[in-house]
């Protein structure tokens, strides 16, 4: 069910900006024996009553009045959350962009924020960890929690209870033990958030740009050897070699362009091999003639969800880099072909024409001898 749930969330959270102005009744005066998902609405739990599951409130006004239980995990994206005197909350606490306000509460678990303002006042206390990400605003004094953590490379970006995060330009690939529900959470939302980026990105550079995805991504397939070597020679040494530049400070914009570069070539070249994996992925699928923007959206998924593969995931995603990076640039980002000759040079040659064959002089022709007369 907490599976359904944090999907269900995903979605919602997506579609929360057109609906977030919608008025909704009041439905939170009766005691929930389940898990609650509301967006855009006035959320109230009685002084007393027990919740016994999870709470996702997207956009919501939501008040949890004196002596009140939650058992299970809360969930806010936007919106307003008050907590009252002696309200127990025996789980995690999850917000983002929303304004909590916590007056002598008992958190069992960790609480992580982005964005907005955590007040903490009446002797709140957190039984795990405080975690403020960025441009979270903390007020109030007079509160306990084991350990506080603040900064961008903290909850809720990366995982509460130990990380390792492994980067590679342009992805993240991140493992976590143990996998609590927060940290479960916003690594669905992030990976989701990364799965519509990438879609739309393919779609719109398939649209602009079929022919040219095209030639690179077959590139890199046929021409495999030399892709994969000169993309890995181009993100080995030109990253270090853009930030020489920038530590010169005399070619700081060439620098800056050279990262530029590499992150277009790299970015392209991942698409163009997704869009390949698409093609032929439809093609099993008996799908004739796949238009480029079904290609390339198809294969961008398919090969994002491969790069979170456990243990190997990484090196799928290395791969499909490097290959594109390399074929992006034999190809000069698919303007030209590469390891075969120009399409005229490929028709058979002509065949030589030959001279007609000489007619000897027919016997008529000869001149006739004098006559005796």
């Amino acid at each position: 069910m907490k599976k359904f749930l944090i999907l269900a969330f995903v979605l919602m959270l997506l579609v929360s900006l057109p609906v977030a102005g919608i008025a909704a009744p009041n439905a939170g005066t009766e005691t929930s024996r389940g898990d609650v998902v509301l967006w855009g609405q006035t959320y109230r739990v009685e002084a007393g009553r027990t919740i016994d599951g999870n709470l996702v409130l997207v956009n919501c006004t939501t008040a949890v009045e004196q002596g009140a239980t939650i058992n299970g995990d809360m969930v806010l994206a936007g919106g307003t959350a008050t907590l009252k005197k002696e309200v127990h909350v025996n789980g995690d606490i999850a917000m983002m962009g929303a304004s909590l306000h916590m007056n002598g509460v008992t958190v069992n678990g960790d609480v992580s924020a982005a964005g907005g303002s955590v007040e903490l006042t009446g002797g709140t206390r957190i039984n795990g960890n405080l975690a403020l990400g960025p441009a979270t605003n903390l007020k109030g004094t007079d509160y306990y929690a084991e350990r506080v953590v603040k900064g961008p490379n903290n909850l809720p970006w990366s995982f509460p209870k130990g990380h390792l995060r492994i980067w590679l330009s342009p992805f993240t690939f991140s493992l976590a033990h143990p996998m609590t529900g927060v940290a479960l959470f916003w690594s669905l939302v992030k990976f989701t958030l990364l799965l519509v980026f990438l879609l739309l990105l393919a779609v719109a550079v398939a649209a602009i740009w079929p022919n040219e995805l095209r030639q690179i991504g077959e590139t890199s397939v046929k021409q495999l050897i030399p892709s994969l070597g000169v993309g890995f020679l181009a993100l080995a040494l030109g990253f270090p070699l853009g930030l020489v530049m920038i530590v010169l400070i005399l070619l700081i914009p060439f620098g800056l362009l050279l990262w530029l570069l590499l992150i277009v070539l790299t970015v392209v070249g991942w698409l163009a091999v997704g869009y390949i994996l698409g093609d032929r992925i439809l093609v099993a699928l008996s799908v004739e003639d796949p238009v480029p923007v079904l290609s390339a959206a198809v294969g961008a998924i398919f090969l994002a969800l491969l790069g979170k593969i456990p243990c190997i995931g990484w090196a799928i995603t290395a791969v499909a880099v490097m290959m594109g990076t390399g074929a992006a640039i034999l190809t000069h980002l698919g303007t030209r072909g590469y390891g075969r000759s120009p399409v005229t040079s490929e028709l058979p040659p002509a065949p030589p024409v030959e001279p007609p064959p000489s007619v000897p002089p027919s016997e008529t022709d000869e001149p006739l001898p004098p006559s005796g007369d």
